[in-house]
């Protein structure tokens, strides 16, 4: 009887077979590389805040929606925490059911980005911290956490299609595979990461805000082959950034 094989041998490391590179077609998240390549370029483009919009919609695993949401006064700079609105939970209001999260320095002077970008160049007092470039009409106002509609009293967020479209255009400039070329991609990565970093799969959907344990465990499989690929050379849980 042969002695049973553990995982990490039978999973194949970053390499190649008869020439060509080996790595999993079907897979929905960036690989390490990948990742910091796309944050070295986004710095570049302007507005200058399209960099901590991204890092935010990377580090909370957010849809594009959720990061566009984010308001000025959601930032506490004095205990160093995040409201994050989850778009598809609801609280007992009825809204956007919003998650509470720590931030460190080096996050606080990302949003400070942001919010000098805002300061400086948004003349209307839009209370969002990615508003819109320009102040568009508004049939109707809500109540400050009445946000399903991304208004406030009149102000507007970012679009989600201009944020697909500058996400899209920084992928084709790095040459990331066009399937990967879309937002969403950053909440599989950032699970994908977490995962392989070897943080538990009930802290990860926890974290992202997974209904179903199930959803987090179809990362699982990814994770162990870029943990087996990688080993212990890659900070898995920021991608490197």
């Amino acid at each position: 009887m042969t002695e049973a094989t553990d995982i990490g041998d039978i999973l194949k490391r970053h390499g190649k077979f008869r020439g060509k590179e080996v790595l999993e077609k079907s897979r929905k998240h960036m690989e390490p590389n990948e990742i910091d390549r796309f944050f070295v370029k986004i710095k570049e483009k302007s507005p200058l805040y399209w960099y901590p919009f991204y890092y935010l919609t990377y580090q909370f695993g957010c849809r594009v929606t959720e990061t566009s949401i984010i308001l000025k006064e959601d930032v506490s700079f004095e205990t160093k925490q995040i409201i994050i609105r989850r778009v598809k939970k609801r609280n007992e209001e009825g809204g956007f059911a919003e998650k509470l999260y720590d931030i460190d320095d080096k996050l606080l002077g990302i949003i400070s980005i942001a919010l000098a970008y805002s300061e400086h160049y948004n003349k209307l007092d839009n209370p969002y911290l990615f508003p819109a470039q320009r102040k568009r009409k508004s049939r109707s106002a809500f109540p400050p956490r009445d946000l399903r509609l991304r208004r406030l009293e009149g102000f507007h967020a970012v679009s989600r299609r201009t944020a697909y479209q500058v996400f899209v255009d920084t992928c084709s400039e790095i040459e990331i595979p066009k399937k990967l070329a879309h937002p969403h991609t950053l909440r599989h990565t950032r699970a994908t990461l977490m995962l392989a970093d070897g943080i538990p799969a009930e802290q990860v959907q926890y974290f992202l805000g997974h209904e179903n344990i199930k959803t987090t465990h179809g990362y699982l499989g990814m994770a162990m082959s870029m943990r087996s690929r990688y080993q212990e050379s890659v900070d898995f849980g920021m991608g490197g950034i």
